[in-house]
């Protein structure tokens, strides 16, 4: 990944209608079962950790920080921290659906 952001949080000012998705990471593998890349990477739902305005003033997304949410497959532009890897900048509308639970 080319861009990698320093203190990330402070210095992002995220245009109307965008969100960053830290995306779910399952744990390494410590058992005999060896999962190809293509199923790993196969991942396409994460948690909410920054959140732009909404693009159409006073428009509720239907999710905010913190929330688990599936996305679109191919959404979003990857990027790299210092501190956290692979989070991902996409538009709110590419977010398909929030997870619900405890």
């Amino acid at each position: 990944m080319g861009l990698k952001l320093r203190d990330w949080e402070n210095t992002v000012e995220l245009m109307p209608g965008f969100c960053v998705i830290e995306p779910h990471r399952p744990p390494e593998q410590q058992g005999s079962i060896i999962l190809p890349d293509k199923a790993q990477d196969d991942q396409s739902w994460g948690r909410v950790v920054l959140m732009g305005e909404p693009k159409v003033p006073g428009h509720d997304p239907g999710f905010e920080v913190n929330d688990w949410v599936i996305y679109s497959r191919w959404a979003g532009a990857a990027f790299e921290t210092d501190d956290r890897k692979d989070l991902t900048l996409m538009r709110q509308e590419d977010i398909l659906a929030v997870i619900l639970g405890d």
